[in-house]
């Protein structure tokens, strides 16, 4: 009788297995396999209200969201020098936009973009402003953008201010900057312009210091570009000379290989010797200078904006942006993010690289 049920069982065991390899296969069932793909990113092509306005002179380091929303929008403006004569007064209106390029938000790391805002840092009616595009991390940007506007006052007292004077001492404030980023900071780029007064001239000079590959415009209310910095990447023929000469090595555009940048704060691996040779990567800036008699605007942005808009179209922008209206905060914001959503359009989403464009509209003579 035992056996005789133990046959049954087997049989019924039997039965079993056959039935399930002929529905499933060789292979049992497995169970639903969970997506590990991270949510979409969301899309900022639409145009969005302000999100949050602020003194801009902040480092704005909270940049800290893992997935891109809107742009952020900060704007200010300031009349230093209101209380002195009427020919050294500066009506000046700024707005920063910045965002995380897709390559941050996919990896999580933060952004590595910053900007700077000071008036009043030296007499009356200067004004200070800059854009600083970091790499291998943000805190060499970040040390820059505190450190050049504090250590460039220093550096112009003493002397009359002239343009020789204050590029003399911008091209100071970037080297003792270079000086105070470590070898685990990573790198940056500097664009600062600098708005002073001419006192013998009765003039508003705007003074311009460069590093790297963002770029500083200063274009008059037409468009027409008054002054333009220079990029400064390997693939500049007269920067691979100055490389080259300097025993650096140039490969597929990029200094040992490497970097694509022939100028830049910090990078100090990339700057030590190389089997007894100098790299040619350098922090010295190149210095321009400009007197202005009307209102004009300086445009200044990373290489986010750069990589996908020429400056012609992006000065033809703004100027087309200024000459619609009255209300200047509104129109700033309007070019800035005709701006970005140009540069948007080679992407689906955003750009790859993060972008900051830093859109400031100077007004001298204002009584």
């Amino acid at each position: 009788m035992q056996h005789a049920m133990l046959r049954l069982v087997v049989g019924l065991l039997l039965c079993v297995t056959t039935t399930t390899r002929n529905i499933y296969g060789m292979n049992p069932p497995q169970p639903p396999r969970i997506s590990k793909r991270p949510p979409p990113i969301a899309a900022t092509r639409r145009m969005t209200p302000v999100v949050a306005t602020g003194d801009s002179s902040d480092a704005d380091s909270h940049f800290a969201s893992p997935r891109i929303t809107s742009p952020r929008i900060v704007y200010g403006s300031a009349t230093p020098g209101a209380d002195l004569a009427s020919w050294r007064v500066l009506r000046a209106t700024w707005i920063a936009l910045t965002n995380r390029g897709t390559r941050h938000v996919i990896d999580g790391t933060p952004l590595e973009d910053r900007y700077r805002i000071r008036h009043g840092l030296y007499v009356d009616t200067d004004l200070l402003c800059g854009v600083f595009d970091g790499h291998l991390g943000h805190r060499a940007a970040e040390i820059a953008a505190e450190k050049i506007p504090l250590v460039l006052h220093p550096h112009l007292i003493g002397k009359p201010l002239t343009p020789s004077h204050v590029e003399n001492a911008l091209c100071h404030s970037f080297l003792a900057t270079e000086d105070a980023i470590q070898e685990n900071d990573g790198g940056t780029t500097a664009t600062v312009a600098y708005v002073w007064p001419n006192i013998k001239r009765k003039k508003l000079v705007i003074s311009v210091a460069n590093t790297g590959d963002s770029r500083t415009l200063i274009c008059d209310m037409a468009g027409n570009i008054l002054l333009e910095t220079r990029d400064h990447k390997a693939i500049d023929p007269d920067e691979r000379t100055r490389v080259t000469e300097a025993g650096g090595i140039v490969l597929g555009h990029r200094i040992s290989g490497s970097l694509s940048l022939s100028r830049s704060l910090g990078d100090l691996e990339q700057k030590h010797e190389h089997c007894g040779r100098a790299t040619g990567l350098i922090p010295l800036p190149e210095t321009y200078s400009y007197t202005m008699g009307t209102p004009c605007f300086i445009l200044q942005a990373s290489d986010g904006l750069w990589d996908h808009e020429t400056s012609d179209h992006a000065a033809a922008t703004v100027a087309a942006a200024l000459a619609s209206g009255e209300n200047r905060q509104a129109l700033l914001e309007q070019a800035t993010r005709e701006l970005y959503h140009h540069a948007c359009q080679d992407d689906a989403i955003a750009p790859r690289d993060d972008t900051t464009i830093l859109l400031t509209l100077l007004e001298p003579n204002i009584n």
